[in-house]
């Protein structure tokens, strides 16, 4: 995933190409540190390109047990939300761009902080919660990508719950199509195999005393 990511020198490199192309930004006084804003844009920028190419991963997956449909339509939901999250930070950061406020974007934008999130799926719980911290800092009279990230969150949640809920309604049942695969079976039947000839073993030890 951090290979889609950009070097922060690379991205220097090209925001400075950037900002030379638009005739918009050349009507700007735009000096460093101010090319900071847009460097961390891009920054943003790569990072969602990173959450849609792992949605669309998602997406294209084909699980066949109940429980990997489950996991997978969780996953598409928290992708989409972080998803969203992303794009209202990018397109806030270039609203205040376009107004000259490039220190309210460099300053919003924890940089390294963010890389480091985004470095594994496993911290994506870590790269959401940079995110709405950008956007409070971004927008702090505008909550409807906070609201928006937070409903999906919450029903990711919601589903999640539902799944561990039927997780164990199924062991308690001990069984069942969709409870266990052909491997964890084979993982359960030997050891109870096991117990069945120790139990033989001792009661033929008896008998023969």
């Amino acid at each position: 995933m951090a290979r889609i990511i950009r070097s922060h020198r690379k991205r220097v490199k090209d925001a400075k190409a950037l900002i030379e192309a638009d005739p918009l930004y050349r009507t700007m006084d735009i000096r460093f540190p101010n090319t900071e804003a847009f460097i961390e844009v891009l920054l943003l920028e790569d990072i969602m390109k990173m959450i849609e190419k792992q949605l669309k991963a998602e997406q294209n997956s084909r699980p066949t047990t109940k429980l990997g449909k489950q996991a997978r339509e969780i996953n598409i939901v928290k992708y989409k939300a972080l998803h969203e999250l992303f794009k209202n930070l990018i397109e806030l950061s270039r609203s205040a761009i376009i107004s000259q406020k490039f220190s309210l974007v460099y300053r919003s934008i924890p940089e390294t902080q963010l890389m480091r999130a985004a470095r594994s799926v496993r911290k994506l719980d870590r790269l959401k919660e940079l995110a709405l911290n950008v956007h409070s800092a971004l927008a702090a009279d505008s909550n409807l990508a906070v609201s928006t990230a937070r409903d999906l969150d919450r029903q990711a949640d919601a589903a999640e719950s539902l799944r561990r809920n039927q997780e164990l309604v199924d062991q308690a049942r001990y069984g069942g199509p969709d409870q266990y695969s052909s491997d964890k079976l084979e993982e359960v039947l030997p050891e109870e195999e096991e117990e069945r000839t120790t139990d033989n073993e001792i009661n033929s030890r008896l008998i023969t005393k």
